[in-house]
This record gives structure tokens, C-alpha cells and sequence, in this order.
């Protein structure tokens, strides 16, 4: 993590590591990738926040930048997500207040102790 040549950590882990990743990754200042979810519990992603907000708080103070950090939320840049985010900012269709999408694919594959699916390991 420390390494000059290293511009950015992407985190694609099992969900449950997220955490333990990010709070080494994030005192780098480089910028962060993380795969969704973010973390597994409300106050793992609350101290996420704290610490994006510490980092950012110390970069203004040094003048210094510092780097994205972003959660691999993929969907809005589908072209067709990408389009009915377009003509609900626009106005087109009035006022949204509720939105229901259903998504057709294949059930998530069965991981290594099944961390991807609903259980102590997930959100």
C-alpha cells in the first residue's frame, strides 16, 4: 500500500473483509475502489465516513490532494440506466417518488462459504 507506483487500492473482496481493508487503505490518501457493499454493518460504513472525512479534512489543511474514493455502485452508467437517469433530472416524466426496477440474470453463484449471500457475512 505504501508503494509510489500504486495510484489506487480496488477492493473486491469478500464483503466481510471490506472493513479490515479499508482502514488500511484509506490513511494512503490513494484513491479506493470498493466493491459493494460498502461494508457489512452501519457503524463499519459510519466509521468509513469518519475516516474519508478525516483524510479529506487533512489534505485541505495541507493544501495536498487527495484521492476518490468510490463504491462500485455500476448500474448508472448502463446505457439504459444512464438514459432514465437523464429524463428524470430533465423533468420528463414529472415527479419520480417512486421507482421499482427488477433485474433478470442469474441468481448470484454459490462462493467459498457463501459469503455473497445472505447470512452473517453480508449486510
Amino acid at each position: 500500500l505504501a508503494c509510489d507506483f500504486v495510484h489506487a487500492i480496488v477492493v473486491c473482496t469478500p464483503n466481510f473483509t471490506h472493513i479490515d481493508i479499508l482502514r488500511r487503505a484509506i490513511p494512503t490518501g490513494k484513491h479506493i475502489l470498493c466493491e459493494k457493499p460498502l461494508c457489512t454493518t452501519l457503524v463499519d460504513c459510519l466509521e468509513v465516513e469518519s475516516m474519508l472525512s478525516f483524510r479529506e479534512a487533512q489534505a485541505r489543511a495541507s493544501g495536498s490532494e487527495t484521492g476518490v474514493s468510490m463504491t462500485g455502485m455500476e448500474y448508472r452508467w448502463m446505457p439504459p440506466v444512464s438514459q432514465l437517469i437523464q429524463e428524470i433530472e430533465s423533468g420528463e416524466h414529472g415527479a419520480v417518488r417512486v421507482l421499482s426496477l427488477r433485474e433478470h440474470r442469474f441468481p448470484f453463484l454459490v462462493k467459498v462459504n457463501n459469503w455473497n449471500r445472505f447470512n452473517r457475512f453480508t449486510c
